[in-house]
């Protein structure tokens, strides 16, 4: 009976750790996708400009 809980609690386990790479490695996909196409529309020399103003 011990032994049914444990391995039942291992598969509960194994399966929540699972899940959640799976969740994270989608995510990480999608995030680097908006970051792809945040760097292509984004004017950096604008970007550098406003940083260097607040600043000073």
């Amino acid at each position: 009976m011990l032994l049914d809980y444990g391995s039942g609690l291992l598969a509960f386990a194994l399966g929540v750790i699972v899940g959640a790479m799976i969740r994270d490695v989608g995510w990480f996909r999608v995030i680097e996708k908006i970051w792809l196409f945040t760097v292509s529309i984004t004017d950096w020399e604008e970007v550098e400009r406003i940083a260097k103003k607040k600043h000073s």
